[in-house]
């Protein structure tokens, strides 16, 4: 019975379903300029349309876009990206 509270201890094990339970602890100071990069990468323009892809086809919940509704995205964006440019480009007038 010692050995099992030990073990239990030493490996954080759940007692609920004794699974081991692994928890990492790391310095943000060590990570969050990799972790920035990393993510910073996945955002970049060449990446994002999958990335997109990606993240929306891994929701719990089915979303399905009609050709019509796909459209309507397509073109938000693309007004938005004008939009940012004409933005960029004010504030470099300045």
């Amino acid at each position: 019975m010692r050995y099992r509270q030990e073990l239990f201890r030493i490996f954080r094990i759940n007692r609920a379903s004794q699974t081991i339970v692994v928890t990492v602890n790391l310095r943000e100071d060590h990570v969050v300029e990799v972790i920035n990069g990393w993510i910073g990468g996945l955002f970049a323009p060449k990446h994002l349309d999958e990335t997109v892809a990606t993240l929306v086809g891994d929701q719990s919940c089915a979303l399905m876009l009609d050709v019509a509704g796909l459209e309507e995205v397509k073109a938000r964006r693309a007004d938005a990206e004008a939009r940012l440019r004409r933005y960029q480009e004010a504030i470099g007038a300045t």
